[in-house]
């Protein structure tokens, strides 16, 4: 088995959302049905051209199929604290990883947390709510959305968008890039939402 620093097990995920074979994606990208089998069984590395005739059949960037196929040896990320600047009193938890960030927080008192276009956290990016314990409200463009434990939300940043959190509850929020394809359509396909 080839050595590799990188995981292609994501041409299958991509292959499977779309409903292709292993024969029917060989057709599209003219690589064989060995070839691409072993890329996705991680026995082989991917040529360029190979890697450049998934990515354009997948309809996604070869740096984002290159860099979600990137393998780290696993580690313990320490958070920090983080002081938001819309609750300062109220200090959470960040990490960040690469291009990823997620934030835990616990609100031991009912709040109420209002944002408008031209304020903070509308970076282009993904937002994702989870909570853990506790109840949410998050309206967005004046629509209301309640979150339960185990439950998660997902939304555009840009959006207009408010934050009631009953009292005792704790939430994670996690920003994720929006100009990455694969993670997009993982978040469509609900792959990271099962519970």
């Amino acid at each position: 088995m080839a050595k590799s620093d990188y995981n292609f097990t994501i041409v299958k995920t991509l292959r499977n959302a779309r409903g292709l074979t292993l024969d029917a994606l060989s057709n599209k990208t003219g690589l064989s049905v060995r070839t691409i089998s072993d890329i996705e069984l991680n026995k082989a590395v991917p040529s360029v051209s190979s890697l450049l005739a998934l990515a354009d059949s997948f309809g996604v960037s070869p740096t984002d199929l290159f860099d979600i196929a990137q393998k780290t040896q696993p580690k313990i990320i320490k958070s920090e604290p983080v002081r938001l600047k819309v609750t300062p009193e109220d200090i959470g938890h960040m990490i960040e990883l690469n291009d990823l960030i997620f934030i835990r927080k616990n609100y031991e008192e009912e709040t109420t947390i209002k944002l408008n276009k031209q304020g903070l956290f509308h970076y282009p990016c993904y937002e994702i709510l989870f909570v853990t314990k506790g109840r949410t409200v998050v309206t967005i463009e004046n629509e209301e959305h309640e979150v339960k434990p185990k439950q998660c939300l997902y939304y555009a940043s840009n959006l207009n968008h408010s934050f009631h959190f009953d009292s005792g509850t704790e939430i994670l929020i996690f920003y994720m890039p929006r100009n990455n394809k694969i993670a997009q359509e993982l978040v469509n396909n609900n792959q990271w939402f099962d519970y």
